[in-house]
């Protein structure tokens, strides 16, 4: 692991490079699947590391080397944009929809009736990488299949859920 300036990681054994603007409270992926099996040196005041595709990384007068980290120090990197089934499923009256998002962006999350109409919208808004969930609650709706999709950025999930009263 090492500093490539202040917020900012190369993880060669991890193949990532992660940057945090808020002292590590949450963490945002600026790269990955490009250094797998790379190696990173240090070496008169910048930081050197090398890919298995050729990437080559520099970070001029980086100011230190980590070489110990705390072993969860990253536990709320997210890597993967997911969606997960809803739970209950089927469910009356209320659900709980789990997602994760691999960088920061603006994240909706939306429910829609089985003619695609959109019946609500339970998220609309900035949020870092990680992992949430929220609930949604069905009190006012007749029993039936409902979708649910996620969108962040250019990437979107879309799943079923299931009603019954």
């Amino acid at each position: 692991m090492y500093l490539l300036g202040v917020g900012s990681f190369i993880s060669p054994e991890n193949g990532i490079i992660i940057s945090s603007s808020d002292q590590g409270s949450s963490w945002d992926v600026i790269t990955r699947n490009f250094l797998y099996y790379s190696k990173g040196t240090y070496h008169n005041g910048s930081l050197w590391a090398v890919g298995d595709k050729g990437l080559l990384v520099n970070q001029i007068n980086t100011q230190s080397v980590l070489t110990d980290v705390e072993p969860n120090i990253f536990t709320n990197i997210q890597k993967d944009f997911s969606l997960s089934n809803n739970y209950p499923n089927p469910f009356n009256p209320t659900t709980t929809i789990q997602f994760s998002i691999p960088k920061s962006d603006n994240v909706t999350l939306k429910v829609y009736d089985i003619l695609g109409r959109e019946i609500t919208t339970l998220i609309n808004e900035y949020k870092h990488s990680g992992t949430y969930e929220t609930k949604f609650n069905a009190t006012n709706l007749a029993s039936g299949i409902y979708f649910y999709t996620l969108n962040s950025g250019s990437t979107f999930i879309t799943k079923k859920m299931l009603l019954i009263k």
